[in-house]
């Protein structure tokens, strides 16, 4: 969410140090249903049913493997 009813926002998540590491961000869900219900673009541009295609799991030519990836639990 980049931008709230007042105009521009910082949309920074998360300030992370030079350090490696694992950072969590916290996010207001109710805020960010309500201003993606307003916004213009809404959900216009969602494809659900395209979704499919990114986690099928059906390998076609030519990306056959030749040792299969053991199935994960």
């Amino acid at each position: 969410m980049a931008f709230t009813e007042k105009g521009s926002r910082d949309s920074l998540v998360v300030e992370a140090g030079e350090q490696e590491g694992v950072y969590l961000a916290s996010f207001d869900l109710d805020a960010i249903r309500e201003y993606r219900a307003r916004e213009s673009w809404g959900n216009a541009f969602r494809k659900p049913h395209r979704y499919g295609l990114l986690v099928e799991q059906r390998v076609e030519d030519p990306f056959v493997r030749v040792r299969p990836i053991p199935e994960q639990p």
